[in-house]
């Protein structure tokens, strides 16, 4: 086994993926792991990690960015504590604890704040009736988690009286977080690729699975899903980072907006998917494939090597992007990447944006820069590269992109309600409240211009987008 066999036996066993950066952190640790175990011959040590789990795991420890910091997206924590627990708990008699889970919880900064925003806002009264989990693949981070013990850079969201409140000060400018919110979290090893194995995970009220599946590709990401679709009580709620509900609408769960911002919630007509998905072929594979569209009351049978007009293809493509079928959508613009017509542009975004959709943020990302390259005022590219800097959790660059969107297009208010997105995320709420009023301007009063985005997956309406800004918009304060 070589490197590129290791790496494929990481994405099997864990899910993975590896763009430039994450290869090269792979090669740095098997260099290092290598050497601790006195190892020279690489086919002895993948012999080893193979057939060894504690190697393994040992090898996995580190893959992923463990860049967590307290009250990250605090609209979420404000989300759950005034909007998801209060309807929980309504006329509840249940004797038994609501239960919550971090999903990837790394080295435990988001279930320490989910504890310290129930106490902030209920008291130690609610939250003595929670049950709070934290479940990571990195054991090295589980027992940093487990310490509660942090540096001044991950505390840099909390005022004074937060800190002062939920920390004691140790040596060396660090804090530990006090005992009556560390001994409310329980935090265990799990695989998000397996499914949940202990009776408690399969019974969650909430689930937090925030900047997580940016290390996964589609058919990964779908068989997560349907783990914590599993995981789920019927009613339960799941939150995703911000910069990922749009690549999260698989059908399994409803999404709703809640108390200003979106979360997914399991209802009793919710399908769960469990078996095989459109989108389930090998990561970065575009086979040409037959397929069959129905265009104005006639079927028509495409294959995509057949001549066909750019504007047909492309319109197909469309249809089957917007129902999730990737891969044949992919395949249909393939030969018409090359093309230097009228649709070139359209093809371009299109297929960028798919990519996006698979996980294949790097590929999406060069077409973007290349869009731009022979066009500086394509305003669609700018608005992707966004998407994308956002998923990969660099909320600066995101905001320049969008920025950028916005000086081409002043009426973009797709481009307008990403930026307060971003700007909810970092917590920022008086700039999040200027974007609010710029979209609700834009929408109420017919000024928007189309985004440049013909596939975009938002599973809400214009009005659910109009509702969660009138709620953040200064006039409404």
């Amino acid at each position: 086994m070589t490197f590129s066999g290791i790496k494929e036996l990481v994405y099997q066993r864990t899910g993975l993926t590896f763009d430039a950066y994450r290869t090269m952190v792979l090669q740095e640790n098997i260099t290092r792991h290598m050497a601790a175990l006195g190892m020279d011959e690489i086919k002895i040590y993948c012999h080893e990690i193979r057939h060894n789990k504690g190697l393994f795991d040992t090898l996995v420890d580190g893959l992923t960015i463990n860049e967590s910091y307290f009250f990250r997206e605090p609209f979420h924590l404000d989300c759950l504590s005034q909007g998801v627990l209060p309807g929980l708990l309504a006329g509840e008699t249940r004797e038994e604890e609501i239960s919550i889970l971090s999903a990837g919880c790394s080295t435990g900064e988001e279930p320490c704040s989910i504890a310290m925003a129930v106490d902030h806002a209920h008291g130690p009264s609610v939250l003595s009736r929670l049950e709070i989990s934290g479940v990571d693949i990195d054991r090295t981070a589980l027992s940093k988690a487990r310490t509660g013990i942090y540096g001044k850079w991950k505390l840099r969201q909390l005022s004074p009286a937060m800190l002062s409140r939920y920390f004691d000060p140790i040596q060396g400018d660090r804090y530990v977080v006090k005992p009556d919110i560390l001994k409310k979290i329980d935090y265990s090893h799990h695989n998000l690729m397996d499914a949940p194995r202990t009776k408690m995970l399969q019974s969650m009220d909430i689930i937090f699975y925030r900047n997580v599946s940016i290390y996964f590709d589609t058919s990964t990401r779908m068989k997560v899903f349907s783990h914590l679709d599993k995981m789920l009580k019927p009613g339960g709620y799941l939150v995703v980072g911000s910069a990922e509900t749009l690549s999260h609408d698989t059908g399994q769960l409803t999404l709703v907006e809640m108390d200003g911002c979106f979360v997914y919630q399991k209802t009793a007509n919710d399908r769960s998917v469990h078996g095989d998905h459109p989108c389930k072929s090998t990561p970065g594979s575009y086979p040409p494939p037959t397929v069959t569209i129905k265009i104005e009351n006639s079927s028509k049978t495409l294959s995509g090597t057949r001549e066909e007009s750019s504007g047909s293809l492309y319109e197909i493509s469309l249809s089957l992007a917007r129902e999730k079928q990737f891969d044949h959508a992919l395949a249909l613009l393939a030969p018409m990447v090359e093309k230097k017509d009228e649709m070139m542009e359209k093809v371009w975004i299109l297929r960028a944006g798919l990519l996006i959709q698979k996980g294949d943020t790097e590929t999406a990302t060069q077409l973007c820069r290349q869009l731009i390259g022979a066009n500086l005022r394509c305003a669609p590219a700018y608005l992707l590269l966004g998407m994308i800097t956002g998923m990969e959790h660099h909320p600066l660059e995101s905001l320049k992109q969008y920025h950028k969107t916005t000086q081409i297009e002043p009426n973009n208010w797709l481009a307008h309600f990403l930026i307060f997105q971003t700007y909810q995320a970092l917590g920022n709420r008086a700039m999040a409240s200027r974007q609010a009023a710029v979209v609700i301007r834009l929408l109420e009063k017919g000024q928007e211009t189309h985004h440049g985005l013909d596939y975009f997956p938002f599973s809400f309406s214009r009005e659910d987008i109009l509702q969660l800004c009138r709620k953040q918009s200064p006039l409404n304060a």
